[in-house]
């Protein structure tokens, strides 16, 4: 969900590239009072592509690497700041704050609220052709459920005390997990497409920085804690269309509901996660664009410069005690309305269903839904059309996860420098050079993924 979707650990996995010294660009989106900033310090993936370019390259040619990613549970260790955070159900703008200084580690800030992403999450099966181009299958990515906050307070010390002046990283001190009241889960509705860095590299298995992203539409549905059917299909659904996950930059929700604030940074593969990936070149102006490319505009009507401090993929070195661990991020803002084709006959039921639905519709410069073409019949999709309108409208996020990359095969003849590679990181690792797979099997994929989810508009630990 552009929501943590809520919680919504989406965990998509980011497999991720070498070190670039372009000029970094922020990225904006505009969100109801507010904004979306999202800082590339600077990295581009695969063909020259941008973090709002998340097309394949002449399509997708074909599995040069298969991965898959489980996320874990929290680590402890994370360069963001500690917020104050409330308990859900309760208005962040009359209440005090229920966790005062929590440690933002894999925490999904949803409204005023936080909830701890679970471990458990699996992306498998995902897809990497030789030009980098990311492929996800929807039902690929499954997710667990979102219902509790791991608190850990930043002001005190270990022993309980507050923090004693002079003393910028405290120990902080964990309360008990705490369930929350409103459960989450959460649902892929689309194929994730993007691209991968670890193309870039000397061997997609090297010790090596390494990042990238995917887009997707997901759902996820609501439990109150009143709800006495906690089944699919009757929660309150929330759906969000091209939703961005990454593994690299610097990404700042600020305004929606509530009128909050969140920021993080990512932690680039097989990077220290205490280690500030700094190029040492200090604050430097940003440029400010919009999605298409174009300049956003100050008050006065000028370009847009906002000063930050320079950082760049792998400009804090690689570690091998971090060696496959991955970290990735998203956020945004639920919508008012989405356009979806159901299931014929099931666009009545009191919820929409995961199951049921067939595709997260784009619309037209009128604000009419696309049908989107089947490419197994080359006909248009056939299904009711609804429009959905989400319980959180307005509500913003910001995901955090961490993750394992687990690589299940590579094309060895394509990737056959092994200089980088760790001593018996290759063993049980499948050569897809030696299993072809049928040209007609990547064509349905990239023509399924392309016509899904078009991606326009996402940390770490």
């Amino acid at each position: 969900m552009n929501f943590k979707k809520v919680a919504l650990g989406v965990a998509v996995s980011a497999a991720l590239a070498g070190a670039t010294s372009a000029q970094a660009v922020i990225w904006r989106t505009p969100i109801q009072g507010g904004e979306i900033l999202f800082n590339d310090w600077g990295y581009t993936g695969p063909g020259g592509r941008n973090a709002m370019q998340f097309d394949a390259i002449n399509g997708f040619n074909g599995a040069a690497q298969i991965q898959h990613v489980i996320t874990k549970a929290s680590d402890g260790i994370t360069p963001d700041a500690p917020q104050d955070i409330w308990k859900d159900l309760n208005d962040p703008t009359t209440k005090d704050p229920v966790y005062t200084d929590a440690f933002m580690d894999t925490m999904t800030n949803f409204y005023g609220w936080g909830y701890t992403s679970p471990a458990g999450s699996t992306f498998s099966n995902m897809q990497i052709d030789a030009d980098g181009d990311y492929y996800i299958a929807r039902n690929d990515m499954q997710f667990n459920w979102y219902e509790a906050i791991d608190y850990k307070n930043m002001a005190l010390d270990a022993d309980g005390d507050p923090t004693p002046d002079g003393d910028p990283t405290p120990d902080g001190i964990y309360d008990s997990s705490n369930t929350t009241k409103i459960g989450f889960q959460p649902y892929a509705l689309s194929d994730a497409k993007g691209w991968c860095g670890s193309v870039l590299t000397s061997n997609p298995a090297s010790l090596e920085a390494m990042a990238g992203q995917v887009t997707f539409d997901f759902g996820f549905e609501a439990y109150f804690p009143w709800s006495s059917n906690k089944s699919p299909g009757y929660g309150a659904m929330q759906i969000v269309k091209d939703f961005q996950m990454r593994s690299f930059g610097t990404l700042e929700v600020i305004g929606g509901a509530g009128n909050r604030y969140f920021k993080a940074d990512a932690v680039v593969n097989n990077t220290n996660p205490g280690v500030a990936p700094t190029t040492g070149a200090g604050v430097v102006s940003t440029p400010v664009l919009n999605e298409d490319g174009t300049p956003a505009l100050d008050a006065n009507g000028n370009p847009r410069f906002i000063d930050v401090e320079e950082k760049a993929v792998g400009a804090g070195g690689v570690d091998g005690n971090y060696y496959n661990q991955v970290s990735f991020m998203g956020g945004g803002i639920v919508p008012e309305t989405v356009w979806i084709l159901m299931k014929t006959g099931t666009a009545g039921n009191l919820t929409d269903s995961a199951d049921n639905i067939l595709a997260v519709l784009d619309v037209d410069e009128n604000g009419n839904p696309i049908i989107p073409i089947d490419p197994a019949t080359g006909q248009p999709m056939v299904g009711d059309v609804v429009e959905h309108r989400n319980s959180f409208a307005n509500y913003p996020f910001l995901l955090r996860a961490d993750g394992i990359r687990i690589i299940d095969g590579l094309d060895f003849s394509l990737y056959n420098d092994f200089s980088n590679v760790p001593a018996g990181a290759l063993e049980g690792i499948a050569d897809l050079s030696a299993v072809p797979v049928p040209p007609a099997v990547w064509l349905f994929g990239s023509g399924l993924m392309g016509l899904v989810g078009v991606a326009r508009r996402r940390r770490r630990n």
